[in-house]
């Protein structure tokens, strides 16, 4: 047999070594297609259309890897709806959101008319009556300047008609006291409108990955978060509609009480007006005094006459009977 020169037998070797190569491409090439037809038919969780995607390991539990898969995409739509708020946030100003409250102490002489009055000028802003506390009763009427009626009111006003109101209490009132506050609550306010914004957008998100969904434990798992999503929500809306009232209508709390005198209101602290106003307080207490008694005198008349009749016939028998024990005992001394 005649034998191949070694250059011949090289390339015999090497085509026989390219061949070879050549194969374990086309198997590997056909293997890994088989897999990915594999995966795709057997793989039914959903997936964002923003060029993501998941993995899991072959050990994982289904429950685990939907939960994983389902907080990536909640933390990436979650980061997306926060960048956009935050650079809306920057692109624009917000309205500073202020909360004024006020309490007023008053008095007056004409309680039923002063109350209508009131009502009027709340009703004349556009307010209303959040609360209304009337106790006591009115001894005016019963001939008796003695007043003990008193009332409790809760006023909404609109904000820019605070000062106004106030203003139009202390004509119609005798006002003792008064103070106002302002709350700024912004950051709070603001902060919670940020926190809605990621949450409806996170909302969107689970609404869509619901609708696609084909796998039952993913839906219960992403059924269970939307349930969680819009509670808070709907927790979050009624926070800001309740910042919005008190921000867009002021409370007044207004009590007031009926007298027969009104209180001496001194604006200065000096000796002179202090000594003006002891000396007007205590003159004012001692004709209440009197009045006072003068009533107890009446309601008590009754029984004062029925106590002197008494005492009246206490007093003839006990006369009786000594006269008489003096006379047996000058009888007894003949």
């Amino acid at each position: 047999m005649k034998q191949m020169p070694l250059n011949k037998k090289a390339a015999v070797r090497y085509g026989l070594a390219l061949l070879c190569l050549l194969l374990s491409l086309v198997c590997l090439l056909v293997s890994c297609k088989s897999k990915s037809a594999d995966i795709e038919a057997t793989d039914e969780i959903p997936m964002l259309q923003n060029g993501a995607s998941g993995s899991s390991s072959p050990g994982a539990s289904p429950d685990a890897t939907d939960k994983s898969e389902i907080g990536e995409a909640m933390g990436g739509a979650s980061e997306d709806g926060a960048d956009a708020e935050y650079t809306t946030q920057e692109s624009k100003e917000y309205e500073v959101k202020i909360i004024r409250t006020a309490n007023v102490s008053a008095e007056t002489k004409s309680f039923d008319s002063a109350v209508t009055e009131i009502e009027s000028e709340v009703e004349a802003l556009g307010g209303y009556m959040e609360s209304s506390e009337i106790t006591g009763r009115n001894y005016a009427s019963q001939n008796n300047s003695h007043a003990t009626r008193s009332a409790k009111f809760s006023i909404r006003v609109p904000a820019e008609d605070l000062d106004a109101f106030l203003g139009k209490a202390g004509e119609l009132l005798n006002v003792t006291s008064s103070a106002t506050t302002a709350t700024d609550v912004s950051n709070d306010y603001y902060d919670i409108e940020a926190r809605l914004n990621v949450l409806r957008t996170e909302r969107e998100v689970l609404e869509k990955m619901l609708a696609e969904s084909t796998n039952i434990s993913n839906m219960i798992t992403v059924e269970q978060r939307l349930y969680d999503v819009i509670y808070e929500i709907e927790s979050y809306e009624t926070m800001l509609r309740v910042y919005d009232s008190k921000v867009a209508y002021s409370t007044v709390t207004l009590e007031l009480w009926e007298v027969s005198d009104l209180t001496l209101v001194v604006e200065e602290n000096t000796f002179g007006a202090r000594f003006k106003k002891a000396i007007g307080e205590s003159w004012r207490n001692f004709v209440d005094f009197c009045k006072d008694a003068v009533i107890w005198f009446v309601y008590a008349l009754p029984a004062l006459v029925i106590l002197g009749v008494i005492a009246t016939v206490v007093s003839v028998v006990t006369v009786w009977i000594v006269r008489k024990r003096r006379k047996g005992k000058d009888k007894e001394s003949l």
